[in-house]
């Protein structure tokens, strides 16, 4: 399925319980709109599927990993894409626009999505263009430092045995990294970020993974994170609508506050479990950040 946040996502079909979260098409012109609409395409052992958001119409190699070399599109319909069907054999798609009064028929050419594939790379290097930066710039070489960081942390710091350092993390120290590399997943993320590595192999191999390699931890933070990041006028939103419900009520005239103890109140007791000393423990954290800053 896709979502609203440019994500696909792998749905159990007797649970319903998220397997995997991937980042879809979301630069470019794909920017304007998430895809909206999936069909796999027949005759290719689906190893393919036929997407469109708004006005582009797209072929994706399947499965999606967030890799942005597996998949191509064209401009469908400049007004609107109003819905697209298959042929039976998968040589064609039908799409209609809004208010152009015609049907057009597309040739099905997932040759092109090969090779654009080929082209990409392999092992890390098709995520480097969704990193800031890319191969040499500092994120990038924040995210190696950080990520053999955490096998010393794991191992302990004040430890004085010899120093093993592998390729590989815990997974338990996932949801320290992602936050240290700047995405701060929710509850909900981690859970479905645990459940996607750990059990990832599990068909093929019948073991749950535990460790977690430098190109896995790549592909997780480049699916997982919000796909154009949180902009200030997000934060400004969800602030005031925290000010609203830890207030009860909202006044235009003055300016959007809310007291520390209704701040604290709010976030430990709605949306996900939040205790009162981690919250009084990050503010804390805060607030002695901006106190050496300011000094």
């Amino acid at each position: 399925m896709c979502d609203d946040q440019f994500k696909f996502k792998t749905l159990s079909d007797t649970t319903y319980m998220c397997h995997r979260v991937v980042l879809g098409p979301a630069y470019g012109e794909y920017e304007k709109s998430p895809i909206n609409q999936i069909r796999l395409l027949p005759g290719d052992e689906n190893n393919y599927l036929v997407y469109a958001n708004a006005n582009y119409l797209g072929i994706q190699m399947f499965p999606p990993d967030g890799n942005p070399h597996k998949y191509i599109g064209i401009l469908a319909h400049p007004t609107q894409l109003l819905q697209f069907r298959v042929s039976h054999d998968g040589r064609y798609v039908f799409t209609i626009g809004k208010d152009d009064n015609c049907v057009l028929m597309w040739e099905t050419n997932t040759r092109a999505v090969d090779v654009t594939f080929e082209q990409g790379g392999g092992e890390v290097s098709p995520y480097l263009c969704l990193i800031e930066g890319g191969l040499h710039g500092w994120l990038f070489k924040e995210m190696q430092d950080l990520f053999y960081y955490m096998q010393i942390l794991h191992q302990g710091e004040d430890t004085v045995l010899p120093r093993v350092v592998g390729d590989y993390i815990p997974v338990s120290e996932l949801p320290d990294l992602m936050r240290a590399c700047g995405f701060y997943p929710s509850e909900y993320d981690i859970e479905n970020l645990i459940v996607d590595i750990k059990y990832r192999e599990f068909d093929d191999t019948n073991v749950v993974k535990e460790e977690v390699s430098f190109l896995e931890f790549v592909q997780l933070y480049v699916n997982f994170r919000p796909a154009h990041g949180v902009s200030l006028g997000m934060l400004k939103e969800k602030f005031e609508y925290l000010c609203t419900i830890g207030c009860g009520d909202a006044d235009d005239s003055k300016p959007v506050t809310i007291t520390r103890e209704k701040l604290v109140a709010a976030i430990c007791e709605r949306g996900e479990v939040f205790s009162r000393h981690k919250a009084f423990s990050c503010l804390a954290t805060l607030m002695h950040h901006r106190r050496r800053r300011a000094n």
